[in-house]
């Protein structure tokens, strides 16, 4: 018996070395970074089928991503795994600069079950927030664009889907929004015509109500009124209703309908509307042609008249045959103009935003009109040391006239 136990003994302790000489040694940070970067890029699954081991693989993957998440260091975005499940993880980022300043969105990080082989992970947000990126109604990020719509194994990490969240709130995107009331108030949508009015909306998340330049925003439908100062159409006033595609701006040309008749090679008499496809060459390009635009070109008309390919014909051909006629037709539709001015526009009369005008109150007007059509004697107090103060106005004393000045 002694001698089994000694023999036990002596076999215990080869095989103990053996062990000890076969076990490597604990591995180093890079190392593990190396490893876990090997177990992400090995599938899990199959087209028999998932392997047995694949819930095990996908939480130490999940893990292994972390791992390289916290080496990113990505700042102002912070991320935990869910102690329930790995497949959810919390996180919030906090916005330094820009539009989203002083922001701070809690969301949820949401991964497939087949990861990493399955569809792009997802993020929805906790509060809502007022990006053309983010549904309004699901609160979720379109991370999908950030990644060419798909998932690739071995190539994108879960830490690049934290760099797209933070990149959207300093670089916006409003091609094929989920919030297309946000992508056409956003900043970068139209630089030139919209960037001042619509920054502080962002900011606020207040709801569309800015007047640009007159112009009221409604869903939609812009209403507008143009003042023409001199030429045929001199002392017009005439309302219209500028109507964007629901796709905008990847849709058609907007349109312009006029409220009153207007006599006008380029508008149609049973329509009111103006022919502004061919101010576009019948095509609308986005990030090349803005509202703006529309707007000048609704002025233009009104200057320049041309007659080819007219909706009027009847007008095309006065203007060119028989002008003195074509203005008497156009004094008459001007006069019209003026005197549906105090109505209420019959397309949408119970609009807030739609734009009215009131007859003049004495009361009301007259101390303001005195004042406006006073001369200015004294340098005023707000103009800055060697600025212009010649007496000039803008008004000639005692009439209406603007751009004059007066007598020297």
């Amino acid at each position: 018996m002694v001698e089994v136990v000694v023999e036990v003994e002596v076999v215990v302790e080869v095989v103990m070395k053996v062990v000890v000489e076969v076990l490597p040694s604990v591995p180093d940070m890079d190392q593990q970074l190396s490893m876990a970067a090997k177990m992400i890029d090995r599938r899990t699954s199959t087209p028999k089928g998932n392997h047995s081991y694949s819930p095990y693989f996908l939480e130490y993957t999940l893990l292994a991503e972390y791992n390289l998440l916290q080496k990113q260091r990505v700042s102002g975005v912070y991320v935990v795994p869910s102690a329930k499940t790995p497949l959810v993880w919390f996180g919030v980022i906090f916005i330094r600069q820009g539009i989203y300043q002083e922001g701070i969105f809690r969301f949820n990080l949401h991964i497939p079950e087949n990861y990493p082989d399955g569809d792009v992970p997802t993020v929805v947000f906790e509060t809502p927030v007022f990006h053309p990126l983010v549904s309004p109604d699901t609160r979720q990020l379109d991370i999908r664009r950030g990644f060419a719509n798909k998932w690739r194994r071995n190539v994108n990490h879960l830490w690049h889907v934290l760099l797209y969240v933070r990149r959207c709130f300093y670089k916006i995107e409003t091609s094929h929004p989920l919030n297309p009331e946000a992508a056409v108030l956003s900043p970068g949508f139209d630089p030139r015509a919209e960037r001042r009015q619509t920054v502080g909306l962002l900011k606020t998340r207040a709801p569309v109500q800015p007047a640009v330049n007159g112009y009221q925003v409604l869903a939609g439908v812009w209403f507008g009124v143009i003042f023409i100062r001199q030429g045929i159409y001199q002392e017009g006033i005439f309302r219209f209703n500028l109507h964007i595609p629901e796709n905008y701006p990847d849709g058609d040309v907007p349109t312009v309908v006029f409220e009153t008749p207007v006599f006008h090679p380029l508008v149609s008499p049973d329509t009111r509307q103006l022919d502004i496809r061919r101010g576009f060459a019948n095509k609308w390009r986005r990030n090349v042609n803005h509202l703006w635009h529309v707007l000048l070109y609704v002025r233009r008309c009104f200057y320049k008249i041309e007659t080819s390919h007219p909706l009027n014909p009847e007008a095309a051909v006065l203007y060119d045959s028989d002008n003195e006629m074509f203005q008497v037709r156009v004094r008459s539709c001007v006069e019209e103009s003026k005197g549906a001015v105090f109505e209420p526009p019959s397309t949408a009369p119970s609009d807030p935003h739609a734009i009215v005008f009131t007859p003049f109150q004495p009361a009301v007007h007259d101390p303001v009109l005195e004042e406006l059509k006073k001369e200015r004697n004294e340098p005023s107090e707000n103009l800055k040391e060697g600025g212009n103060c010649n007496g000039l106005s803008w008004v000639k004393p005692g009439t209406l006239q603007i751009f004059s000045q007066s007598p020297s």
